[in-house]
């Protein structure tokens, strides 16, 4: 069990080094400590990761695998978000014509970066949005899978 002392969520230095738990923690909860994270997954200088050397190869490929899927949730979420600020206004096809809801979108990118809005119209297709759903549900249960079995030593090398 995680000492809450360590927790992801008491990190005030959204820069530092961040452990696999406080990681997973991240992960689990949402919070914006993967937005630092998403930008190269594979790498472990980039992400911060103090003891990623440490860390079996399917715990390495199930945290590239999340970190990919809430880049793709975000891009999903973004538009979603666009569909509902033109669906809710009076005139929304007056409101894009006339430039201001292109205004409005950048201003709100600005100050929300978290819940940011598509500043493109894009149709998301049912496909899409069920592939990411598989997807999901797939990474979801090799990860639950692989956490409760735990982890073996270090897979990285074959020679140990």
């Amino acid at each position: 069990m995680q000492n809450i002392n360590d927790s992801v969520l008491r990190v005030s230095d959204h820069n530092a080094k961040l452990t696999i738990d406080q990681l997973a923690e991240a992960l689990y909860e949402g919070t914006p400590h993967l937005q630092n994270l998403a930008e190269n997954p594979a790498h472990p200088s980039h992400m911060g990761v103090s003891d990623m050397a440490e860390t079996c190869k399917t715990c390495k490929d199930l945290l590239s695998a999340g970190l990919d899927l809430c880049v793709r949730a975000r891009g999903l979420d973004a538009q979603f978000r666009r569909d509902a600020n033109l669906s809710a206004s009076v005139d929304g096809e007056a409101w894009v014509k006339s430039g201001r809801f292109d205004e409005h979108v950048r201003r709100h990118n600005i100050h929300y970066p978290d819940q940011s809005i598509a500043p493109k119209s894009a149709t998301i297709h049912l496909w899409v949005q069920e592939q990411y759903d598989t997807d999901l549900a797939a990474w979801e249960r090799n990860a639950r899978h692989h956490l409760t079995q735990g982890c073996d030593k270090p897979k990285d090398n074959p020679n140990d």
